[in-house]
């Protein structure tokens, strides 16, 4: 046995002192094969969708040429709130104090003398007024719609240039016109 370990250990120190007998490789001078797909160009998927059961190709984008229709969804919703408070407070003291009357019997003779005072010509008036108020509004408003749109440009930069127009008719007899 000491005889089969000692052997191993000479061969192991005789093939690791011979220059020649290294057989170790850098990770730099390894050729990596990258596949290529169908317009030659490299496809570094290629090994991950032979391999893999959920692989998903990414989709292609889509090229736009003039004059094809897209379809667009226009969502707009606005909200507004508003709150008020008035307080109101009024009071007013009217005292009036009415002359002596001519006298009725002196007036049919068609003769203006002052007829005898009494309390009932006196008037007085009080009033006290206090009005709170609060009031709260609210209104929210959304509109939806679908709008087919022609392409009539296409930019250098891939934006596109669009137009559309779709008029709307209700029920009592408006038209709405959407104009894009």
């Amino acid at each position: 046995m000491r005889t089969i370990i000692l052997s191993l250990l000479l061969s192991l120190s005789a093939s690791l002192a011979l220059p020649g007998a290294a057989n170790a490789q850098s990770f730099y001078e390894f050729a990596v094969e990258v596949a290529l797909d169908e317009l030659g160009e490299p496809d570094p998927a290629a090994p991950l969708r032979t391999m893999s059961m959920l692989y998903i190709d990414v989709p292609k984008p889509k090229e736009f040429m003039v004059h094809d229709l897209v379809t667009l969804i226009i969502s707009e919703t606005s909200s507004a709130e508003s709150k008020q408070t008035l307080n109101t407070k009024k009071e007013y003291d009217l005292t009036t104090d009415v002359g002596p009357f001519p006298d009725l019997a002196q007036l049919l003779g068609l003769r203006l003398e002052p007829g005898a005072r009494s309390n009932l010509a006196s008037l007085g008036i009080i009033n006290d007024q206090e009005l709170k108020s609060k009031g709260t509004a609210k209104r929210s408003d959304r509109f939806i719609a679908r709008i087919t749109a022609e392409i009539i440009d296409i930019k250098p930069n891939g934006n596109l240039v669009l137009e559309a127009r779709k008029t709307v008719a209700s029920q009592n007899g408006e038209s709405k016109t959407i104009v894009l």
